[in-house]
């Protein structure tokens, strides 16, 4: 690996992305590039481990399957659940 290859990879970030929320539900087959960054990381392994351990923490606030959030608990719950860890330079972050 040449210096300029290491110094690209060093500079990807992650971000936690998550989807766009309308009409009391979340949309989570919108294009990346609508989603919001939630918290951004140095490393996927911080992202996915921060996801993880907030998904564990906020599992029972989750509403019943099939049903929309009714409270702020229950939409962070969700919101965290939908997250996805994502690379700072994933060409989908771009859109159309």
């Amino acid at each position: 690996m040449n210096f300029r290859h290491a110094a690209a990879l060093a500079a990807v970030g992650w971000y936690l992305m998550v989807p766009p929320f309308g009409n009391g539900d979340f949309k989570e087959n919108a294009p990346i590039s609508q989603w919001s960054t939630d918290t951004s990381f140095d490393t996927a392994k911080e992202c996915e481990d921060y996801r993880v351990a907030v998904n564990k923490k906020t599992q029972a606030d989750l509403p019943p399957h099939g049903s929309k959030p009714t409270d702020s608990a229950q939409a962070f719950a969700v919101k965290m659940l939908l997250g996805q860890c994502i690379a700072s330079d994933d060409p989908r972050l771009k859109g159309k």
